[in-house]
């Protein structure tokens, strides 16, 4: 136990030419000044100014930190002994901790901190569920990317066959010495980013980085009446609503299995990785599409503007010296009813989504009378017209 009588409290603020209330960017500001005056590096071979330098290296220690200071500054020397075992004298141990606290942002920091473990990214995930599994509940499987060591490299990032290199930078060490004048601290080395060996050929499959992203296979579920076929890169779909064919790129690997369509990466590159996610989307709207079609309404707005379908033509009349005609590609069915409202739908989202676009570029809307062709529920934001003076 410490006595409550007279302490003495001041020393560590004389110490740093200070007073009691100094702010922290105070203790700073004198503590770096006086750092420098007295650092050893400056003054080699002077017992005085490393006698100083310790004193204020041992004032800033404390005062630094919110919780010696206020135990000092009710205590004085005692209350640091008791609190955190912490006797008279320069009990800092590493001038890298002061110095990287300090004067980190003038030469990159001095403490090693890059081995230590940070929190990774925080997951989102959106999905679209019906109203009746919000109110029941459902259980919902998603696929959940992690990194892993790569299998090609083991991690070391290095192509197989070849080995990794000492960084003749830091000789190993991961560290380099950086003089700014009279001072000289530790920093990173630059070139091998600390590991202290660099890569001669970069591993192909995860450029070197030694990770890959480890992805689960994804699935897609067949509903009844669908067949779904798959021949070498193709995938064939036939429902009662229409058939499609369409080839997949060969880093994507589609089979059938127990009513479910699996896609999975054919390796663990780059492009398998970002190439099956899409696949498996198209895969997912073949089936959805020979099922239930996809559709797009589009609504024409405009004195004498109309449309008319004529076979396997689509005639529009948007006030042009003369009606434009544009071919409905297989697979599209187009119906127009009260002459401006038209409704494309079709197996392949992708056609019909194309043909609702084409047709709508011929005349977009325009923003002063509403003019134009828009798709139904579409936001056109209005401008009023010029006012005649």
């Amino acid at each position: 136990m410490f006595s409550p009588g007279k302490v003495d409290n001041e020393k560590l603020y004389n110490y740093l030419g200070v007073s009691k209330t100094a702010s922290d960017s105070e203790i700073k500001k004198a503590y770096r000044k006086l750092a420098m005056k007295y650092h050893p590096d400056r003054n080699q071979g002077d017992k005085e100014a490393e006698k100083k330098f310790k004193e204020v290296s041992e004032a800033y220690e404390v005062l630094s930190d919110q919780n010696k200071r206020q135990a000092y500054d009710q205590f004085g020397h005692e209350g640091l002994d008791a609190r955190f075992g912490q006797g008279g004298g320069f009990q800092g141990g590493s001038f890298n901790d002061i110095f990287g606290d300090v004067f980190g942002d003038i030469f990159g920091g001095g403490s090693r901190s890059q081995n230590r473990a940070r929190r990774g990214s925080d997951l989102e995930y959106r999905i679209e569920v019906s109203l009746e599994d919000a109110i029941k509940g459902k259980e919902i499987k998603i696929s959940v990317p992690r990194k892993v060591n790569c299998n090609s490299c083991k991690g070391t990032g290095a192509k197989n066959g070849t080995a990794l290199k000492t960084c003749n930078h830091c000789n190993g060490q991961g560290q380099v010495r950086v003089s700014q004048g009279f001072f000289s601290v530790q920093q990173t080395c630059p070139v091998c980013k600390g590991r202290g060996s660099v890569i001669e050929e970069n591993c192909p499959d995860c450029s070197g980085s030694g990770f890959i992203q480890e992805t689960k296979k994804l699935a897609v579920k067949i509903p009844s009446g669908v067949d779904v076929s798959v021949n070498g890169n193709v995938v064939s779909v036939k429902g009662p609503k229409g058939s499609l064919e369409k080839e997949f790129s060969p880093l994507a690997n589609v089979e059938v299995s127990e009513n479910q369509v699996i896609v999975k990466p054919a390796n663990s590159s780059r492009s398998a990785i970002a190439i099956y996610g899409t696949t498996r989307s198209i895969v997912a709207n073949m089936v959805k599409g020979v099922t239930e079609p996809f559709s797009k309404n589009l609504l024409i707005e405009g004195v004498g503007f109309r449309a008319t379908v004529k076979g396997k033509i689509i005639d529009l009349e948007l006030g042009f010296s003369h009606p434009v005609e544009h071919p409905i590609p297989e697979g599209v069915n187009v119906t127009v009813s009260d002459n401006v409202k038209i409704l494309v739908e079709g197996s392949d989202k992708q056609k019909v989504g194309q043909l609702a676009a084409e047709i709508k570029k011929y005349y977009p809307v325009e923003p002063y009378k509403g003019k134009g062709v828009r798709i139904l529920g579409q936001y056109v934001r209005r401008k009023e017209g010029k006012k005649s003076a």
